[in-house]
C-alpha cells in the first residue's frame, strides 16, 4: 500500500515537472512572439511617432466645436513632411493645445496660418505643427530633442501660453484622448489595495507584452470624447475634499452641467477647483515662488536652445495670449470656471514679463503681440466661451500679428 503511494507521488511529481516545463516554454514563446510583433510594428509605423500614434485619426465634438485631427506618418498633426528639405526655410512650431489647434481644423491653427501668411509675403517657408495638448515647457524640450535631429529645421518657435506655462509639468491642462496626459485623465485615482494590485498586474503585462498590447490598443474601438470626459468628471467629483466640494458647488450652474455631462474638458475645472488662486498667485512676478517658476521655465528654454545650437538652428519664443489676460469681457467669462481673478489682469503686462524674463535668462529671443491682440479682443470674440481656447478668429488674429514681426526679425534682417 505504501509502495503504491510512493509510485503515485513519483508520477504526480513527474507530471508537475512536465507541466511546469511546457508552461515555461509557452511563456518564452509568447514573449518571443511579442518581440517579433514589435519588429513589424516599428517597421510599419515609424515607431511611436514624435508626439502621437502615426496615421491615426481622432474626431472631437462638443457643443462649441466639431473637428477631426489627422496625424501624419511622423506622428504630429500636419500634412506629410519630407525628411529631406527642398530649399525652403523649415520652421517647427512647438507648444500646447493652443499651438496644436484644439477646437479648429488643422489649417485653421496659428502655425499653418503663419505659414500661409509668410508665403503670401514672399517668404519660402514650411511650418510643422508640433503642438501637443496638455504639454508644458518640460514637454516642449522633450519634443524638440526628438524633432530637431529628424526634421532638421532652420528655426524653432516655442509658443509659451501666458500664465499657464509657468507650471513646469502642468497636469491639468486640456488634453485630448490621444495624448499621454489625457490617458491619465488628470483625475485623482483612489489608491485602494485592489487598484494597486491591478496596477502591478498591468505593469507586469506591459513589461512582458508591450508590443502585443500596443497592437490591441490600435485595433480596439476608441471611447467617444464625451463618454471619456464624463467618466473623468465622475472620478474627479468622487475624489474632492470637503473644501474642494464647496468650491465646486459654487461654480456657475451652466459650467457644472456641461462638466457633468461630458461636454467640457474636466482638466479645465479640475485646475480651478484645485488651485482657484493660481493666476492671482502668479500675477506678482517679483515674489520668490513666481521667480522660481520663471527659473524653471528658463531651464527648459535653455535646454531647447542647447539642442538647437547643436544642430545649427535658431530658437525664438512667442507669448500666446490666454483668455484671462485678453480683455475684461474674457476675464469675466473665465470667472465662470471658479477662478479667482482681478480686473487688472486684463491690462497688466506681468504674464508677458514672466515669459520675457525666462527668455532673457535662457538667451532666447522673445516676441509678444499682447497689446495688439487685446485691441482685437475688445471688439471680436477670439476664444471659445466655455472651452477657453482660441477659436478660428483667435488663431487668425494671432498669426496675422505675429507674422510681420517674425518676418522683420528673421527674414528681412538676413
Amino acid at each position: 500500500m505504501n509502495g503504491k503511494r510512493v509510485v503515485n507521488r513519483s508520477k504526480f511529481g513527474r507530471k508537475l515537472l512536465i507541466s511546469f516545463f511546457f508552461l515555461t516554454l509557452a511563456l518564452l514563446f509568447s514573449v518571443l512572439a511579442d518581440r517579433v510583433a514589435g519588429a513589424f510594428l516599428d517597421r510599419g509605423a515609424a515607431g511611436e511617432g514624435l508626439i502621437f500614434p502615426p496615421k491615426s485619426t481622432f474626431r472631437y465634438q462638443t457643443p462649441e466645436f466639431d473637428f477631426t485631427a489627422d496625424i501624419n506618418t511622423l506622428g504630429f498633426r500636419d500634412r506629410e513632411f519630407d525628411l529631406n528639405q527642398d530649399g525652403e526655410t523649415r520652421i517647427l512650431a512647438v507648444g500646447d493645445s493652443f499651438t496644436y489647434g484644439w477646437g479648429v481644423g488643422a489649417g485653421e491653427s496659428w502655425p499653418k496660418l503663419l505659414e500661409a501668411r509668410l508665403r503670401h509675403m514672399g517668404h519660402g517657408v514650411e511650418v510643422a505643427n508640433l503642438g501637443q495638448p496638455g504639454a508644458s515647457p518640460a514637454a516642449y524640450a522633450r519634443i524638440v530633442d526628438k524633432a530637431i535631429p529628424l526634421l532638421k529645421p532652420d528655426l524653432v518657435i516655442v509658443g509659451i501660453l501666458q500664465g499657464d506655462d509657468l507650471v513646469p509639468d502642468n497636469n491639468w491642462k486640456p488634453a485630448p484622448e490621444h495624448s499621454a496626459a489625457a490617458r491619465g485623465g488628470g483625475a485623482p485615482a483612489r489608491a485602494t489595495s485592489l487598484t494597486l494590485l491591478r496596477g502591478r498586474i498591468s505593469a507586469a503585462g506591459r513589461r512582458m507584452y508591450p508590443n502585443l498590447l500596443r497592437l490591441m490598443d490600435n485595433r480596439s474601438p476608441r471611447q467617444p470624447l464625451s463618454a471619456l470626459w464624463k467618466n473623468q468628471a465622475e472620478t474627479i467629483i468622487e475624489g474632492l475634499t470637503p473644501e474642494e466640494r464647496a468650491r465646486f458647488d459654487g461654480i456657475d450652474a451652466g459650467v457644472k452641467r456641461s462638466f457633468v455631462n461630458g461636454e467640457l474638458n474636466p482638466a479645465l475645472l479640475l485646475g480651478a477647483i484645485k488651485q482657484p488662486n493660481y493666476f492671482l498667485d502668479t500675477h506678482n512676478i517679483d515674489g520668490p515662488e513666481v521667480e522660481s517658476l520663471i527659473s524653471a521655465m528658463a531651464r527648459n528654454l535653455a535646454r531647447i536652445k542647447e539642442t538647437a545650437d547643436r544642430y545649427g538652428c535658431q530658437v525664438v519664443v512667442v507669448s500666446v495670449p490666454y483668455k484671462v489676460y485678453a480683455s475684461r469681457r474674457d476675464l469675466e467669462s473665465s470667472r465662470r470656471l471658479g477662478l479667482n481673478l482681478i480686473p487688472e489682469m486684463a491690462e497688466s503686462d506681468s504674464a508677458d514679463k514672466a515669459i520675457e524674463n525666462a527668455c532673457r535668462a535662457a538667451g532666447v529671443k522673445f516676441f509678444g503681440v499682447t497689446d495688439e491682440f487685446r485691441r482685437a479682443a475688445g471688439t471680436t470674440h477670439l476664444f471659445y466661451e466655455m472651452d477657453g481656447h482660441f477659436n478660428a478668429a483667435g488663431h487668425q488674429t494671432f498669426a496675422d500679428l505675429f507674422a510681420p514681426l517674425l518676418a522683420r526679425q528673421w527674414f528681412e534682417a538676413k
